[in-house]
């Protein structure tokens, strides 16, 4: 999905409490005004608002995920290099909760 789809597909959904999503709505910002897209990477998991995204150097921004996504995101990224990751109410702590499962190691 290029950057500008990813911002078209998820933007108005993550806009319905955009308080709770403020990360992710500054991130597509940058996507749709930046000319270095390409070094965010970014995930669609589902329909609308079900993504996650990251900006280099910076931990993955998690969006209106369930348990069960958080979980089969953590197996997806396996034990790939990222700095971390954050996410509104418990999204942050399900993803790491699979992932330590899986051996991924994160420091407080």
């Amino acid at each position: 999905m290029q950057p500008s789809d990813f911002a078209v597909f998820h933007e108005a959904a993550l806009e319905a409490d955009e308080i709770r999503n403020s990360l992710l709505l500054s991130i597509i910002g940058r996507l749709r005004t930046h000319r270095r897209q390409c070094e965010i990477k970014t995930w669609t998991l589902g329909g609308p608002g079900t993504c996650a995204a990251q900006a280099p150097g910076y931990p993955i921004v998690l969006g209106n995920l369930s348990r069960a996504e958080c979980h089969t995101f953590a197996e997806a990224m396996g034990k790939s290099d990222y700095p971390g990751v954050v996410g509104a109410d418990d999204t942050a702590l399900w993803f790491v909760e699979r992932a330590r499962e899986l051996g991924v190691e994160f420091w407080c």
